[in-house]
């Protein structure tokens, strides 16, 4: 608890300094600065939903809108609910059409789901320029009305909480899911998170945030203008928000400054606003162009990169001791079968990817799958972990069928890895294994899977790590979610020779010492020979041998589908 406790020190010490701040500046500026943490709240909000879970809504600055409406229209002589309460309802009413927005964003992603959004956004404004926020104002109390710094505290508290409750939620399961789908859903789905779940809580949050934040606007100002809800308002929000990165807490903050300060500064010097406009227009091509420097996680990510490669580079690295290389044990032969794979049948149009392929996977054993290119090994990884929709055939896993199952919840009892090792850059390795877990588990038993795996890095995010460990770290990954069958996919892929010996070491280990069994997908055969209790190839989508490791290598039909006929006849 004290470690995710931690990330809000520097909130802290920056709500104390921005309000000392501000005491000391006229009620002008006060005013400014209330519009500033008014804008910053909204740019938390884009963060939500952009900056953590990658999806592109240009429909905040409109929820705003609905929940600054809901302030305006609760605050009338016919409702009388004081101000403060109908701050918090103003965020709750937000929730359901945060909900509605969110439903496209199931289906549809990138530009398709921006024009959307935006679609909302101008459907908003269009509504607001007609006549409903005119003629209403919103009753605050004497002691708020009279001062501007206690807006500005009301504000600035208002932006400090939900910056710091983000915060929080970035280190918690539900945070480090949205960092999974931004990243991608594939990989999301085989840790067990919940897409769809994932995506409407983004929204349902992000809604709520920008809801609070137009009602903090409707108090400010008094009531609400048409003008701050406009189409390119929306865009103008979100390009700052990109550019800096309001997945971050400073990144928000960072937008609210220079949304409300630039303006104000350029008035109080009368300088053109074209200005402004330049700054900007350099600052977006700067920051959302690679080849120029930028960075996908804007300023804010850019320098927290810079930090964590500074900390990685000074944090000491552990050694850990390799396991000893030893033959695989030789299970007990009473026939018990976990996984029961019964006529496995995908098709792509008028091409066969796998044609009524059956196999068993024994309890308490490594199995190996093996084929050359093309002969659908990952085609039937993808339909066990439910990836591939339409297949004909069954799946069984420990007396139970999992066809009926999407993947995030076959996850609970098939976890796989990835050729390439797919992972979530953003994560750190110990962040990766608590959301693979999808479970409380303490740092005690991510350390000791750390150390099975022989990760010394824990703390160092994905980018930073080398492949050896992220692969390591991978399979952790579906250990520690005590899963009945792992499927390891190319875990050998871009090892060296030694590393190999290692990694075959560790894995003879797991289904002794962590209760499942395992299937390898691997081009080394000696990997294949070192780990594997049984085999099976398939060529050409069919199981053309299946038996002891041993035997099967040697099969000249196995011979004959890797190196073609005519070498192994010579």
């Amino acid at each position: 608890m004290r470690a995710r406790l931690m990330p809000l020190v520097p909130v802290g010490v920056i709500a104390i300094i921005g309000a000392f701040l501000v005491w000391n500046l006229g009620a002008y500026w006060q005013y400014i600065a209330t519009l500033a943490a008014m804008t910053a709240i909204i740019g938390l909000s884009i963060g939500a939903v952009y900056g953590m879970a990658g999806m592109i809504s240009l429909g905040q600055v409109a929820l705003s809108a609905v929940g600054g409406w809901t302030v305006v229209w609760l605050s009338t002589v016919e409702f009388g609910i004081p101000f403060p309460y109908t701050l918090l309802l103003g965020g709750l009413a937000g929730i359901p059409v945060g909900v509605l927005v969110a439903l496209p964003a199931l289906r549809l992603r990138g530009v398709n789901l921006a024009v959307v959004t935006l679609g909302f956004s101008v459907t908003v404004y269009t509504i607001a320029i007609n006549g409903v926020f005119y003629g209403d104002s919103v009753t605050v109390p004497d002691w708020l009305g009279q001062s501007q710094y206690l807006m500005f505290l009301l504000a600035w508290g208002c932006f400090v909480v939900l910056g710091g409750g983000l915060v929080i939620l970035r280190s918690m399961q539900i945070g480090l899911s949205w960092l999974a789908i931004r990243r991608s859903e594939r990989v999301a789905a085989s840790l067990g998170v919940s897409v769809v779940r994932s995506k409407i809580l983004a929204f349902v949050v992000s809604a709520f945030i920008a809801g609070v934040g137009g009602g903090v606007l409707a108090a400010n100002v008094g009531t609400l203008d048409p003008a701050n809800f406009s189409s390119l308002q929306a865009l103008t929000l979100f390009a700052l928000a990109v550019m800096f990165g309001t997945g971050y807490f400073e990144g928000a903050l960072a937008v609210g400054v220079m949304g409300a300060f630039a303006a104000a500064i350029l008035r109080q010097y009368a300088l053109a606003p074209s200005i402004g406009s330049i700054f900007f227009g350099f600052g977006a091509v700067q920051m959302l162009s690679p080849k120029l420097g930028g960075h996908p996680g804007g300023f804010s990510g850019m320098v927290r990169e810079q930090v964590a490669r500074r900390q990685a580079s000074r944090r000491r690295h552990l050694t850990v001791e390799s396991p000893s290389k030893q033959l695989p044990p030789t299970p007990a032969v009473d026939g018990d079968m976990l996984v029961e794979i019964r006529d496995l049948t995908v098709c792509y149009g008028a091409v066969v990817a796998l044609d009524h392929v059956t196999f068993d996977i024994p309890k308490g054993t490594t199995v190996g799958l093996i084929g050359p290119n093309g002969a659908g090994k990952s085609t039937l990884v993808d339909a066990f972990t439910g990836f591939i929709n339409g297949y004909g055939g069954h799946f069984t896993v420990d007396g139970q069928s999992i066809d009926h199952l999407p993947a995030h919840r076959r996850a609970a009892v098939v976890r796989r890895t990835f050729q390439g090792g797919r992972s979530i850059a953003e994560l750190t390795a110990r962040q990766f294994l608590r959301l693979s877990a999808q479970r409380r588990v303490s740092d005690a038993e991510i350390d000791e899977i750390c150390t099975f795996v022989g990760c010394d890095v824990p703390d160092d995010v994905f980018d930073h790590i080398d492949v050896r460990t992220r692969h390591l770290v991978q399979i952790g990954a579906c250990l520690i979610a005590k899963p009945k069958v792992v499927l390891l996919d190319e875990p050998g892929a871009g090892l060296s020779a030694e590393e190999t010996d290692d990694l075959s070491a560790r894995l003879v280990q797991i289904p002794s010492r962590f209760g499942c069994s395992v299937m390898v997908i691997d081009h080394d055969m000696e990997l294949v020979r070192a780990v594997c209790h049984q085999t099976v190839v398939l060529d050409f989508g069919r199981v053309i041998a299946q038996g002891p490791t041993e035997d099967v290598l040697a099969t000249p039909q196995v011979h004959a589908a890797y190196l073609g006929e005519e070498e192994v006849v010579a």
